[in-house]
């Protein structure tokens, strides 16, 4: 008996989070894919597609406001930086400072602007309020991806999932507020969720927001990486604003209705890579060895996903 026990295979502690992000990630996204066709129903083209504008500038407007630092920026600086609650909170005060000066450049730029994005002033307030509340998010669960915590990300997983959809229904049914119903519903659960994270990480980093050995090491590794972000949002999201500029905000939400379904892979990818990016973060700098594993457990694990992935689009 007791040799049997000691031959069961024991996941390792990357392995067994990356089960529970990938868990989480399909729960969440999933969640908006079962709720899209009700949304295509309850709601006017039109309407379901003011929110697909919305959404693609909100990616654009994410990468300058955060300067995507919630990524492997973060993940170097947690490695490098013993007191991990400093460092998160001068992170949330370059998130803050980058927020602060993008707002101001669009009320500088405001009026060309909204007359590119079609959106309006009162959006675009909430666009940057939606921006900053995911930027702290953003930030807190990658400091918990970092050093493997399941509780937190499994936990917006589901807070999202239900939280967003059950909103946005009431939103339609019963206030008469579809245009803009699921942009609601994503601040409310966004200020619900956030709000408590942000305080508690300025608390633990003694109020500190500037500190900076922390902001120069982020800047070091973030402005680099910069172009690469803005090129990729733009890939993504330019198509459905030049869309709905060039024809109407429903022929623009039909655009994201079939990129959502294209995208269907990434419920898996999305959380694999969650786990495997501060794993990578570690394994880099342990030299050659390190450097082995990574390349070794990138092409078992990324050629059955590709070959998946290849197959569900040939589907």
């Amino acid at each position: 008996m007791n040799e049997k026990i000691k031959r069961i295979p024991r996941f390792n502690v990357p392995a067994l989070a990356g089960i529970w992000y990938t868990v989480s990630s399909v729960i969440e996204r999933g969640s908006a894919i079962i709720f899209t066709p009700i949304y295509t129903r309850l709601l006017t083209p039109e309407a379901y597609g003011v929110y697909s504008v919305y959404t693609s500038i909100l990616g654009i407007v994410t990468v300058f406001a955060t300067l995507e630092i919630s990524g492997g920026a973060v993940y170097r600086g947690l490695k490098e930086f013993r007191d991990s609650n400093r460092f998160i909170s001068a992170a949330l005060g370059l998130i803050s400072a980058a927020s602060l000066v993008s707002f101001i450049l669009y009320l500088i730029f405001s009026s060309r602007l909204d007359r590119f994005t079609g959106l309006g002033r009162a959006l675009m307030l909430i666009l940057f309020l939606q921006v900053f509340l995911n930027g702290i998010r953003a930030l807190k669960i990658s400091e918990s991806k970092f050093f493997y915590t399941k509780k937190l990300p499994f936990f917006e997983g589901i807070f999202f999932s239900v939280i967003i959809p059950a909103l946005t229904t009431v939103l339609i049914l019963f206030f008469r507020e579809g245009r803009y119903a699921r942009i609601y519903a994503n601040l409310a659960s966004s200020l619900i969720f956030a709000i408590p994270i942000g305080v508690s990480i300025i608390k633990r980093g003694k109020w500190k927001l500037f500190d900076k050995e922390c902001w120069s090491f982020l800047l070091k590794y973030a402005l680099p990486s910069l172009p690469h972000y803005i090129s990729t949002a733009l890939i993504w999201q330019i198509g459905k604003i030049i869309v709905a500029n060039k024809f109407s905000s429903a022929e623009a939400g039909l655009l994201a209705l079939a990129i959502s379904v294209g995208l269907l892979p990434s419920l898996i990818t999305l959380g694999m890579q969650s786990a495997l990016i501060p794993w990578i973060t570690r394994k880099l700098d342990t030299g050659e060895e390190g450097q082995k594993k990574v390349y070794s457990l990138i092409g078992s694990v990324f050629l059955p996903i590709c070959l998946l992935t290849t197959l569900f689009l040939l589907l």
